[in-house]
């Protein structure tokens, strides 16, 4: 027979179940929609980072025809006023021309930044050579060597040349070191590529290695690109240099 202390632990448990079951079932269900919503912002994320890539391209595709175009105005007006009799061999517009001669080549070197133009034709390789070349300022030296002609994934290309250039970048900045050894490989599915320069004390590489992971925007940019094309970066240090490598899929 039950008592009232029985009743009461009955009770409690039908009204505890219910309860229970309803507070799991809304654990479930905002688990899902948190899921749902951060894949969605995840997906929304690459598709910044893709529309970044298709409106340089852009830019840089208009600006080459503008400025294409009013380049050849003022190279047209040039020859005009050198047709002129009296102004043939004028000091003054040799100086002009030499002047566009050196706008356009800055143009083409501000358009070369926006979009790399060989990363048109699929020249993924040749893109790092010219990248190198350009990064190879003062008293550090890029110096780059190749081991296959395999090239990261279409829509990757223009991810994974960003992903180089922005290491260089920081390498530069926070290494200064006098020089650079970029070697690329493949292994199986996946393009390796390794940057190698001499490291500082391990004091100080310690240090380094510390805030570095609190300071700059670009290691972050790194990151979020290798996540975009399932790739991934590992360091290490041996004998006196530090080698980076990016391990891009193909």
């Amino acid at each position: 027979m039950q008592n009232s202390g029985d009743s009461f632990l009955i009770s409690l448990f039908f009204i505890l179940i219910p309860a229970l079951t309803i507070l799991i079932g809304v654990f479930i269900y905002s688990r899902t929609i948190i899921w749902r919503y951060s894949k969605v912002i995840e997906r929304l994320y690459k598709m910044n980072f893709n529309s970044l890539e298709t409106e340089r391209k852009r830019i840089s595709n208009d600006l080459h025809d503008h400025m294409g175009y009013k380049i050849l105005i003022i190279n047209k007006s040039l020859e005009n006023l050198k047709s002129n009799p009296l102004l043939k061999n004028n000091a003054e517009i040799e100086r002009i021309e030499s002047q566009v001669r050196l706008f356009q080549y800055d143009i083409r070197k501000v358009l070369e930044s926006i979009h790399p133009r060989d990363l048109y034709n699929g020249k993924w390789h040749e893109g790092i050579f010219n990248l190198a070349s350009e990064l190879s300022i003062g008293d550090t030296k890029i110096y780059v060597q190749s081991h296959t002609t395999i090239c990261p994934k279409e829509e990757h290309l223009v991810q994974s040349y960003r992903i180089v250039q922005e290491k260089l970048a920081n390498i530069i900045k926070h290494e200064n070191p006098r020089k650079i050894h970029i070697e690329i490989t493949h292994e199986e599915d996946v393009l390796v590529v390794c940057f190698v320069y001499s490291s500082k004390s391990k004091i100080i590489d310690y240090t380094n290695s510390v805030l570095f992971a609190y300071r700059g925007r670009g290691l972050n940019i790194i990151n979020d690109r290798l996540k975009i094309i399932g790739g991934r970066n590992e360091t290490k240090h041996t004998d006196g240099y530090t080698i980076d490598s990016i391990f891009i899929p193909t």
